[in-house]
């Protein structure tokens, strides 16, 4: 099984390597304002890039594009950057490496700025190693003005923050639902200005505007209906009693759970962390003769479980339709009314509860279409039994999950 995990994780990785490659379909509008469709490599950029890899056909030699050729492009729908003069901060975020100044100190640039909001107010963000400061533009302004936030050191050596941001965006965004106890509460991140800036847009323009939170919430969370076959073993080694000693198998059982997935907003959306409570049995029966006896020794294990892995999933895209994944769990384990009995013929009758417990599992799998998926999971050992320095138990399960997708 080993050996077929390790074919299996080769064929995966390699079929990453494939996915890292493929070139998306995309725009790119250029100095003379002319757009052309074509397709862009998606780098899954973490700092805001200033080129990019595009072909103008599928099977085109591939071609860059810098920021002095290119006003605008995009991949989907998904992702926009504009190329814009802007004044930025690049004060130092480090608390190891403060400014003693508490206003920004502005610099211009010329950047590829990401967009996140596009309405009557639109938002925008830069980010490199060092620095991550977002813009507004509303469209009254042809402007691009950047939102103020600084860590600095007092003069008694102490970290301070100028929040001008919040002043910023109590005179721009004016709107009823929009009170200043929100900006008073207002944390400078991607999350909490995309919801303002929806707020706002929708305040504006409700007929028209789409709200992109409500989208995104929806497309990061997946709820999945997801049955197993799992085959199980169980065995007890007891060092100072080797008539407890047994190896009940492998046996076949079915199970069922239910996955909470949510896709983390970030990487192109190859990350995902999930729980997944599932129910799942395993009963076994083993019968022999006592040595140099006549008497019957039965051992028997009946387990009812509802396990809970806690999920972090990798997507590896092939292409729109189809992705491979690879997932390491966290399993917590939770008995319902389960035992282990040993008992020998009409002299000697123990019975052990099981215990719950934790344990690791590593799945791989196919998704199609966001909606259907298969996956194969081995977890380690687990014990279920209190163990003593005579007792050693083993429990195991290998499954393969079907899965249906309905959110």
């Amino acid at each position: 099984m080993k050996q077929k995990l390790l074919v299996l994780l080769t064929t995966i990785l390699s079929s990453n390597c494939f996915a890292q490659i493929l070139f998306e379909k995309g725009y790119y509008i250029d100095n003379s304002n002319h757009k052309v469709d074509c397709f862009i490599k998606n780098i899954e950029w973490k700092n805001n890039p200033n080129k990019f890899l595009f072909k103008l056909t599928e099977d085109g030699a591939i071609q860059t594009n810098t920021l002095s050729n290119v006003k605008e492009f995009g991949i989907n729908s998904s992702l926009k950057y504009l190329r814009s003069p802007i004044k930025i901060d690049m004060s130092s975020d480090n608390i190891s490496n403060l400014s003693a100044k508490r206003t920004p100190i502005f610099v211009k640039k010329v950047v590829f700025l990401k967009t996140l909001v596009e309405g009557e107010a639109s938002l925008y963000v830069y980010e490199d190693t060092n620095v991550k400061r977002f813009f507004i533009k509303k469209q009254s302004s042809n402007e691009i003005e950047a939102l103020v936030s600084k860590k600095y050191l007092t003069k008694d050596n102490k970290v301070a923050d100028n929040l001008q941001y919040k002043q910023q965006l109590l005179n721009s965004l004016t709107c009823s639902s929009i009170t200043l106890k929100t900006i008073k509460n207002l944390l400078y991140t991607n999350s909490k200005l995309i919801s303002l800036f929806d707020n706002y847009n929708t305040c504006s323009n409700p007929t028209t505007y789409v709200n992109s939170t409500k989208k995104q919430r929806k497309d990061l969370i997946n709820i999945n209906l997801r049955p197993r076959y799992n085959l199980s073993s169980f065995s007890i080694k007891n060092a100072s009693f080797e008539n407890r000693n047994v190896d009940f198998g492998n046996k076949s059982s079915f199970g069922l759970g239910i996955e909470i997935e949510y896709i983390l907003p970030f990487n192109k959306n190859k990350w995902g962390v999930s729980v997944e409570p599932t129910y799942q049995e395993f009963s076994a029966t083993r019968n022999r003769l006592l040595e140099n006896s006549n008497l019957n020794i039965t051992n028997r294990i009946d387990y009812q479980s509802i396990e809970i892995p806690l999920s972090l999933r990798h997507y590896l895209f092939i292409n729109e339709q189809s992705k491979l994944f690879v997932n390491f769990s966290f399993i917590i384990d939770l008995t319902l009314k389960s035992n282990y009995q040993f008992s020998i013929e009409n002299n000697l009758d123990i019975r052990d509860d099981l215990i719950s417990g934790t344990n690791f599992a590593l799945g791989f799998g196919y998704k199609f279409n966001d909606k259907y998926s298969i996956e194969i999971r081995q977890q380690s050992e687990r014990n279920l039994l209190n163990k003593t320095a005579v007792t050693d138990t083993s429990f195991r399960a290998f499954s393969v999950i079907i899965g249906y997708s309905f959110l």
